[in-house]
């Protein structure tokens, strides 16, 4: 009946982080107007952590002393780096010098990412060839979606390029890495999502406030205080608490394939809101990008009734 239960009680949290990250890339687009990458970042990490703090306190669920050990504290402060600090940072620059289509393309390899990392690092089963297949047709999407021709990048910055899958392989190592050793602590994931990226910020705030650039270069209007305070409490507080439920309760490869359901909402974003440039290989490349990652993922009947 758990198991059950595991199995259909997902879908919510799968919808509503595909909702939320994929409108997140045109929330960090309008906090670029008034600050810099690390400060988008800080705020964004900031405002979610206050906002978790304050959800903690307010239904009195506060941790117990005894679920804080140290063992939990250096892992949580892992996988803050891989998921808050590293990749928004990342991501942030790169949007700085790419377009948001472009960000959320690379960023749905997030699944492709992850399998390559479990097979190296968190090896549970040799690679095989549907897996293989599916890392070449994500691999050769993306490659497509960039417009990328031998000896060229297409006219993407490559420092943005780099950016986007380091940032990608940050997500790819953490959540495994979650999976294995933060979740099995039995610390509730409303705790576990709190801590993480409450010490994200404190990772940030020394990168933000001793950076030399001017902590803000405009004066930021209604609007997009709206979209740094939506991107901060939610999309940066509340939907880790749906990440780490999403990872216990349906595992690393369906967790990871989230990026699916961003890309679609960071798509539309992007050119019906933003008015972002067009071309034929953005929708075909995203096309193989999902059929790739999803290859990977795929399992026969059989087996899945095995397991």
């Amino acid at each position: 009946m758990i198991k059950k239960l595991r199995a259909t009680s997902w879908l919510h949290l799968y919808i509503g982080l595909g909702l939320i990250w994929g409108a997140s890339f045109s929330f960090v687009e309008a906090a670029l107007t008034v600050t810099t990458p690390a400060g988008s970042t800080f705020w964004r990490t900031m405002l979610g952590a206050l906002a978790l703090i304050g959800y903690l306190v307010a239904t009195k669920a506060w941790p117990e002393k005894s679920q804080i050990t140290w063992t939990f504290v250096w892992r949580i402060g892992l996988v803050g780096l891989l998921f808050s600090v590293i990749p928004a940072l990342l991501f942030a620059f790169a949007q700085e010098r790419a377009t948001t289509v472009v960000s959320s393309i690379i960023n749905s390899a997030t699944p492709i990412a992850t399998l390559i990392v479990m097979l190296i690092a968190f090896r549970d089963e040799l690679p095989t060839l549907r897996q293989t297949s599916g890392i070449l047709v994500g691999l050769a999407g993306a490659l497509i979606a960039l417009g990328i021709q031998p000896g060229s990048i297409g006219e993407n910055d490559p420092l943005a390029v780099a950016a986007l899958v380091g940032a990608i392989f940050c997500y790819g190592i953490g959540i495994p890495f979650s999976h294995k050793y933060i979740l099995p602590l039995a610390v509730p994931t409303k705790t576990v999502a709190t801590f993480q990226v409450s010490i994200a910020a404190l990772f940030l705030a020394p990168i933000y406030f001793l950076q030399p650039e001017p902590l803000f270069s405009a004066v930021p209007d209604a609007w997009v205080i709206t979209q740094i305070l939506l991107m901060g409490i939610i999309g940066t507080g509340f939907a880790y608490i749906w990440n780490f439920d999403l990872i216990d309760r349906a595992g690393s490869a369906l967790a990871s394939s989230v990026s699916y359901p961003t890309l679609l909402v960071s798509l539309v974003i992007g050119w019906l809101v933003l008015q972002e440039p067009f071309s034929w290989q953005l929708p075909i490349g995203a096309l193989l990008v999902v059929i790739g990652s999803a290859i990977t993922q795929w399992r026969p009947a059989a087996s899945k009734a095995l397991r």
